[in-house]
């Protein structure tokens, strides 16, 4: 009898011409529920031998994943959507994320199985959802079935041409978009700061001072900085000098509000998108960048320089 308070795996997967790349991905992740995609198109009987034989070998091989399955694992098949439609499959993927959400299901969704449009229609599905574990695979080199050369070449050719798994295709198919918003590019330059600062020096306060130094300090919610430098701690800083700075009540109450400020616009943020997590193997538990947050870089800023120095306010110096 199933646990009522126990979270059921659940995995998302599109079948076309692949069995292992769904029957392995179960098996890795201990899977309870398969929501399997499918479709196959009937031919009519004015249709070509082509077209009957195609669906023959799409049926078999969606007989063959589940026949693989174990008996335990709860197969639901979603065969009534064309795969090869990206409006179609964002429909489907995106319903069957919303009912196992409410059910409180862990959904784990393969990008590597079935058509394009369902990979690409899975990824920003899941994207729109939290909690969503989205992956791929790849195949293995010394894995291959097809081995020869001439058997491969022949899979890929047309009266004497190369021409891929098809030698003709229907026009393009236009789609719908979905808009999906890119981050505040402010608050990733932030975190390329942060993510520069040795972590035995990421205090909030040094933190803070480098994003003034380098024109990012922003607490407000817009991503125009405008001339937010002046008039904050590093500003201080740079005219009362280290050793007179702390007794000015003025600096005092920047630097509080500062640090609220910090907490709030960019400590909170990070953490909500998950960006930053608590290291359990730094003294105090200092946050560093996650996989996540490091792309988020890489993608967003890869070409943004900054130079990290604690010591260094030429800069503002300048400024001012």
């Amino acid at each position: 009898m199933a646990d009522p308070y126990k979270a059921d795996k659940v995995m998302i997967a599109c079948v076309t011409d692949e069995v292992t790349i769904i029957t392995q991905a179960v098996d890795y992740y201990n899977i309870e529920r398969l929501h399997l995609i499918s479709f196959v198109k009937e031919p009519t009987d004015d249709e070509n031998k082509a077209m009957a034989y195609r669906a023959k070998f799409y049926r078999k091989v969606h007989k063959a994943v589940i026949n693989e399955l174990d008996d335990d694992i709860e197969v639901i098949e979603h065969n009534d959507s064309e795969t090869y439609l990206f409006d179609k499959m964002m429909e489907s993927v995106y319903s069957i994320i919303e009912e196992e959400q409410r059910k409180g299901s862990i959904i784990f969704v393969n990008l590597s199985s079935g058509s394009k449009e369902f990979c690409a229609a899975a990824a920003i599905a899941s994207m729109m959802h939290d909690d969503i574990h989205i992956f791929t695979m790849g195949g293995r080199s010394d894995a291959l079935t097809m081995t020869k050369y001439d058997k491969m070449m022949d899979s890929i050719t047309h009266d004497g041409k190369l021409t891929g798994r098809y030698y003709e295709y229907h026009d393009p198919y236009p789609l719908n978009g979905f808009r999906l918003n890119t981050p505040s590019i402010n608050l990733v330059k932030a975190l390329k700061v942060f993510s520069m600062i040795p972590l035995q020096k990421r205090s909030n306060t040094n933190v803070i001072r480098n994003l003034i130094i380098q024109g990012i300090w922003n607490p407000s919610e817009s991503d125009d900085i405008g001339d937010r430098m002046m008039d904050t701690t590093a500003e201080y800083e740079g005219l009362l000098g280290k050793e007179t700075k702390y007794k000015d009540p003025h600096y005092k109450e920047l630097a509080r509000k500062e640090a609220v400020q910090y907490q709030r616009k960019y400590i909170d943020k990070w953490k909500s998108l998950g960006w930053i997590l608590k290291d359990p193997g730094t003294t105090g538990f200092k946050y560093k960048v996650t996989d996540e947050g490091l792309m988020n870089i890489r993608v967003f800023c890869p070409d943004t320089v900054f130079h990290i120095d604690s010591e260094d306010i030429i800069y503002l110096k300048k400024r001012l």
